[in-house]
């Protein structure tokens, strides 16, 4: 009975954390990209508007277009970010390269504020 009072409250709350939070690529250094960029580096692919760097991979029977669209250095460590677009299914990966090791950026639900 005493949350009753702070029904509204919660539900706007709840609700300004969700309209807040967006889904983003995070790779293992913390770097973020928003899917909106990665979407639109897709279509861009996809549409041949971007050719020069875009790669054509084959894995078994899957063909991918690979493309490197960001380089960073991170605590003296250099990184490359590679956007992987399977052509036939239109998935798209992230992936990190950097210090010897290349991993899958996850993509995550983020919020951009800062923790209280």
């Amino acid at each position: 009975m005493r949350l009753l009072p702070l029904a509204s409250f919660i539900a706007l709350m709840s609700h300004l954390i969700s309209v807040s939070a967006e889904y983003k690529y995070v790779c293992p250094s913390k770097t973020k990209f928003t899917t909106v960029d990665m979407g639109n580096l897709r279509e861009r692919i996809k549409n041949q508007s971007l050719h020069e760097g875009v790669y054509i991979e084959k894995f078994q029977d899957v063909i991918a277009y690979t493309y490197t669209f960001d380089r960073k250095t991170i605590d003296g460590v250099a990184y490359e970010y590679l956007l992987a677009l399977d052509y036939i299914a239109k998935m798209i990966s992230v992936y990190e390269i950097g210090g010897g090791l290349t991993s899958e950026c996850e993509l995550k639900s983020v919020s951009d504020e800062p923790p209280v």
